[in-house]
């Protein structure tokens, strides 16, 4: 499948490097790329199956990326409001307001305020379910889509000149698998800290998750 693409510029800015895949899975492979106008890494998904089941699935990815996305810049333009807002509900509120919240029950969110205020400070005071969400800036928390196939209507599919499917998103750096890997390989193990961080981390992702209506189902 990068075959076909390595002297085609996806998009018309994004090409194939011509190396083995970073990875695959189901649906896709994913390889290294480079945006031909900036000269930035990327990474590209191309899908080895253009089947229903396979366009499906490309839909699927794509509609929850952009709910993704349309949720962190909501969060971020109020920031500033929610932060600095006088009349905001002081803290002895919350308990009753993270049960009226949508996914209340799905995550923690007294756990995620204590947590926050820790790692804030004092000063941030009072602290309110929206003011976390605001202190949380779940684009952060994921890759960003920067360009992806679409159909001859314009909507995410099949491109009918290459007949493919295929995504370009940021290209992130060594997998929680390659870190570990890496400092065993060193014995360097991971400190307290170093653990506390990613503990965090990956409870700010799977809540950036709940926060936009998603439930990851290979969290153990």
């Amino acid at each position: 499948r990068a075959a076909r693409v390595l002297h085609r510029a996806l998009g018309g800015r994004y090409r194939v490097a011509d190396e083995p895949p970073l990875g695959e899975g189901s649906f896709a492979e994913v390889y290294r790329g480079r945006d031909k106008e900036t000269g930035a890494a990327v990474a590209v998904k191309i899908y080895t199956r253009t089947d229903d089941d396979a366009v499906e699935h490309f839909k699927r990815t794509i509609k929850a990326w952009e709910k993704i996305s349309s949720h962190a810049d909501r969060f971020v333009t109020q920031k500033s409001q929610l932060l600095s807002s006088p009349s905001a509900p002081r803290r002895s509120m919350l308990r009753g307001k993270s049960k009226q919240w949508g996914r209340g029950k799905s995550f923690n969110t007294e756990a995620i305020t204590e947590g926050l205020q820790r790692s804030l400070g004092s000063n941030i005071d009072p602290l309110v379910l929206d003011q976390v969400v605001a202190c949380l800036d779940i684009r952060k928390c994921f890759a960003q889509l920067l360009e992806h196939s679409v159909d001859e209507d314009g909507d995410p599919g099949l491109e009918e000149s290459s007949g493919l499917l295929w995504i370009v998103q940021e290209l992130g750096g060594l997998s929680l698998e390659e870190e570990i890997a890496e400092r065993a390989e060193q014995q360097r193990p991971m400190e307290g800290e170093g653990l506390l961080s990613l503990a965090w981390s990956l409870v700010c992702i799977t809540w950036g998750l709940h926060v936009c209506g998603f439930v990851h189902m290979d969290i153990k």
